[in-house]
């Protein structure tokens, strides 16, 4: 989780039948899920037919002692405007109602729920453990 809140930008992955859609995106971990606001994209077909989404976060690489990424596999829903919790979440990005109301395109929420991730960090191997570990959620 500290490594999710240090960061504000992954990769969310998408697939449905052949296709597969990988989208770099701004994200917000907040209450145990990710959350992300977007305007729409092939991404939102994909997850319309499925909602099994992998989402990564990483370091820029500079070595293997320096080794650090997260990929997660979970579960999405789309969060609309007129839904119970889009304003909430909305605030707790730090965007006012208003400017939301104001733009020229409407933002719709993906949010991911984890069910796994398997974090790769140099650090684990510092203190005598498998620098590849998995979580479940």
């Amino acid at each position: 989780e500290a490594f999710l809140l240090k960061h504000n930008t992954g990769v969310l992955a998408t697939g449905w039948e052949g296709q597969v859609r990988s989208t770099p995106i701004k994200y917000m971990y907040y209450e145990g899920k990710i959350y992300m606001f977007s305007e729409g994209g092939k991404k939102f077909s994909n997850l319309y037919r499925n909602n099994q989404v992998s989402f990564s976060v990483f370091d820029p690489f500079i070595d293997f002692s320096h080794l650090a990424g997260l990929q997660i596999d979970g579960k999405a829903r789309m969060i609309e405007p007129d839904d119970e919790e889009y304003a909430l979440l909305a605030a707790a990005k730090g965007i006012a109602g208003n400017r939301l109301k104001k733009m020229p395109v409407i933002l719709h929420i993906i949010e991911i729920t984890p069910v796994q991730g398997v974090f790769l960090w140099a650090g684990f191997g510092k203190i005598k453990k498998a620098v590849r570990q998995m979580y479940c959620w």
